[in-house]
């Protein structure tokens, strides 16, 4: 089970409840407001789940870009068919229930765009850790900011290798689409990258298939996954190319540039050669 499902701890104190158990029950109610717990004035946490035909419409990011090259990978090997997807998607993917009501995802951006690139309409699960839908629009960014919901950095177009700036939370897509006819994401090659690098499986390795991975995704004093950990590594790789500090050598500085300049850099899907 992944760690970001640990985020559940964290609920008490996000939304001042402390979460009951929940039958799993369909995100369409969460969205009518249906009665839980109660009363329709009792905040919603816990899972729901529905087709994504059903839940796309009600999902909302909270970052700019994803690694387009990583979501490739992810298409060409978790999504082919439906059982692939499913095995994929078996863990619920964290969310807010924020105003419209709509569900503002906090991780697995790039699983959701390769569910919606492949075409299939597997059922996905999310797992709400607060409900902030009485927020107006100003308050509910606000939260999440200060609570590290959001990853608000960017680069402009045309500039791939220039290190992010922020963005105000207001210019986020205001729906969830990444198809083969278009979408609302700008292509993340240090995100990409970051992916590769921490899945990254060496046939050296005698006990544990990804030992020699760059990073791990670490948990924060409470025991909760740091969010956007792999957008937080990407930035130092890029901040890293042109800051000879954080090297021990000018030689390894210059080896992984020409490294990284051996990546493929097409931004277009479909023409990406990931197995490079």
């Amino acid at each position: 089970m992944r760690t970001v499902r640990v985020l559940i701890s964290i609920t008490a104190v996000l939304s001042g409840v402390v979460p009951a158990a929940l039958a799993l029950v369909d995100c369409d109610d969460v969205i009518a407001d249906t009665t839980y717990q109660g009363g329709a004035t009792t905040p919603f946490v816990g899972e729901c789940d529905n087709k994504w035909s059903n839940l796309q419409p009600y999902i909302r990011p909270t970052q700019f870009d994803v690694g387009y090259a990583w979501v490739q990978r992810k298409v060409e090997k978790d999504y082919d068919n439906d059982d692939d997807a499913k095995a994929d998607l078996e863990d619920a993917i964290p969310a807010v229930l924020g105003p419209g009501p709509s569900f503002y995802i906090v991780d697995s951006h790039h699983t959701l765009a390769a569910l919606d690139y492949s075409g299939l309409n597997t059922k996905v699960t999310l797992n709400v850790i607060c409900d902030w839908r009485s927020e107006d629009m100003d308050s509910f960014w606000e939260k999440m900011g200060d609570n590290g919901l959001t990853y608000l950095l960017t680069r402009p177009a045309g500039y791939p290798n220039v290190l992010p700036t922020e963005r105000s939370a207001d210019e986020l897509p205001s729906a969830f689409a990444f198809n083969k006819t278009g979408g609302v994401f700008g292509n993340d090659q240090w995100r990409a990258l970051a992916g590769f690098s921490r899945k990254y499986k060496s046939g050296d390795c005698s006990d544990y298939k990804y030992c020699d991975r760059c990073f791990i995704r670490d948990c924060d004093s409470s025991g909760a996954s740091v969010p956007f950990i792999e957008y937080k590594w990407s930035y130092f790789m890029n901040l890293a190319q042109d800051d000879a500090s954080e090297w021990p050598s000018s030689a390894n500085q210059v080896s992984f540039f020409e490294a990284y300049a051996e990546l493929p850099q097409s931004p277009v899907m479909g023409d990406i050669d990931v197995d490079q």
